[in-house]
């Protein structure tokens, strides 16, 4: 399941889990059906949606190059990532939840580590 950080982080400081934006009602659908998740929050999640899933913020706001290990570059998506781990982690199976595992990705070659 992608997760989509211009969605869900669409300014700087604002990070949104509220109404369309929720991910807990698909998590809770996910358990009622029996169906295993892959999370896969990016921050970077592929071509098939704009800028592939980056914040429009920060194209503006990144002096570096982005999906690159550039320090304003991995500091803009901090913020994103552990709002997503706040979500996601009452929900892996460990906890009874759906999710078994998780690929976060800056680049389509770069995977980044969660702990």
């Amino acid at each position: 399941m992608y997760t989509h950080w211009g969605l869900l982080n669409p300014a700087p400081g604002v990070v949104d889990f509220d109404s369309f934006r929720a991910l807990q009602p698909l998590f809770d659908a996910a358990l009622a059906a029996g169906v295993w998740v892959v999370l896969r929050p990016g921050p970077y999640i592929n071509a098939e949606t704009t800028a592939g899933g980056i914040a429009h913020w920060v194209t503006s706001q990144t002096e570096g190059s982005l999906r690159t290990n550039v320090t304003d570059f991995n500091s803009a998506w901090q913020e994103y990532i552990q709002g997503i781990i706040t979500q996601a982690a009452p929900n892996q199976i460990t906890e009874g939840g759906p999710i078994i595992g998780k690929l976060p990705r800056r680049s389509k070659d770069d995977e980044i580590p969660i702990t």
